[in-house]
């Protein structure tokens, strides 16, 4: 009697511990070879933000698109296919966390799987510090710098040294310094960890300047949070924070592969569910405590930007244009005095005359960098906005 009671408890914990795997596998097969039903769509921020919810605005920079020259041309259609790259030029570095090679020039070329053409074939070239260089910044007298961080959008991937954003900037100041800290995959973690482990932010000189900080929100969010769709995605990199409760102070804390290898193996996984992708599953979602933490961690970031700089230096975050949901920092950005370029509404075709992607890859091109520099110095140098960052010499 004890024992067939004993098998029928087991059969109840194990029934209830298969139903879930049993049902996830009945809609992954849907998923695959069927249409799903509309109401399954998983909602990944719990709590909206208004995008027309007022600010003080009191850290907000003014942006004039007056002076730009605008042209007849109409956007091209990108054809977005999947590409093969090779990154010969990341390597990993003693604490595990993976860096951009010093002293090199590297060849990456970027083929198309399908068809094996050609998107782009170019050279990047470093420094001894392992940052990306801008040809002629080495021949200027400067009495002040321009550091830039963020993504493959400021390192400049699928460019020539000459054609990225930093190097058009470049161009336009003659005794300011420009330092590329962009990085391929890169956002408010990669600036942070790189200061902390790498040499990448070392010896940036003048002391005085301004740092310009690209942000995305529609994935600098998520690879702050580590979500499954940027973990998953990772080849072996993708570096994590952790903040101090205590002090608010955000650390490195290694890279997913090795120091948070459950999660990682769980994020290739869900990246690979036909059903998780149907129902745009990600986790964790991009909610109000999500967005505040980002900003906390561009806050630190400023920080310590300052203390390696010896100087009071402002730090302005732009936003991409077209990049509509970047209106969600803001509230956040206005809370930790965090100045600002809001160009989400920047129609950038209307100044254009070369395309502005690059094909298949979706990378701007040097048009785009070229216009953006020209509204990027123009707005640094309005005379409202230096007044409020306190810079007048760009």
């Amino acid at each position: 009697m004890v024992s067939k009671l004993k098998i029928k408890i087991a059969l109840s914990f194990a029934s209830i511990l298969i139903s879930p795997v049993v049902i996830f596998s009945a809609l992954e097969c849907m998923a695959r070879w069927s249409e799903l039903p509309q109401f399954l769509n998983f909602q990944t921020d719990s709590k909206p933000v208004n995008c027309s919810n007022a600010t003080k605005s009191s850290y907000r920079l003014s942006v004039d698109f007056s002076h730009q020259q605008k042209t007849k041309y109409l956007s091209e259609e990108i054809t977005y296919k999947k590409l093969v790259k090779n990154y010969d030029y990341i390597y990993t570095n003693e604490l595990g966390y993976p860096v951009h090679k010093e002293n090199q020039n590297f060849q990456q070329r970027a083929t198309v799987i399908e068809t094996g053409e050609t998107a782009y074939d170019v050279k990047y070239s470093f420094d001894e510090r392992g940052r990306r260089k801008v040809p002629g910044a080495d021949k200027i007298f400067a009495n002040s710098h321009l550091a830039i961080s963020g993504c493959s959008v400021v390192f400049g991937e699928g460019l020539e040294d000459e054609q990225t954003l930093p190097a058009q900037l470049q161009k336009k100041v003659q005794k300011t310094k420009v330092y590329n800290l962009g990085r391929a995959g890169g956002s408010v973690v990669d600036a942070i960890s790189t200061m902390q482990v790498t040499n990448l932010w070392k010896d940036i000189d003048p002391k005085e300047g301004a740092l310009l900080f690209f942000h995305s929100s529609q994935t600098h969010v998520p690879r702050f949070l580590g979500t499954i769709s940027t973990v998953g995605v990772w080849n072996n990199y993708g570096a994590f924070l952790n903040e101090e409760a205590a002090t608010g102070a955000f650390q490195y804390g290694g890279v997913y592969d090795r120091n948070r290898p459950i999660w990682t193996l769980l994020s290739r996984w869900a990246t690979r569910s036909q059903f998780l992708k149907r129902i745009n599953f990600d986790w964790p979602p991009t909610t109000n405590s999500a967005l505040e933490a980002y900003v906390r961690a561009l806050s630190f970031l400023q920080q310590q930007y300052q203390l390696i700089t010896d100087a009071k230096n402002p730090m302005v975050v732009y936003f991409r244009p077209g990049e509509k949901d970047s209106c969600k920092i803001i509230p956040y950005l206005e809370k930790y005095k965090i100045y600002y370029l809001d160009y989400s509404d920047f129609e950038m075709k209307r100044y254009a005359t070369r395309p502005l992607k690059i094909q298949y890859d979706a990378h701007p091109t040097e048009e785009f960098n070229r216009i953006l520099s020209q509204q990027l110095m123009h707005d640094l140098t309005f005379h409202e906005n230096t007044q409020k960052i306190q810079r007048t010499f760009f």
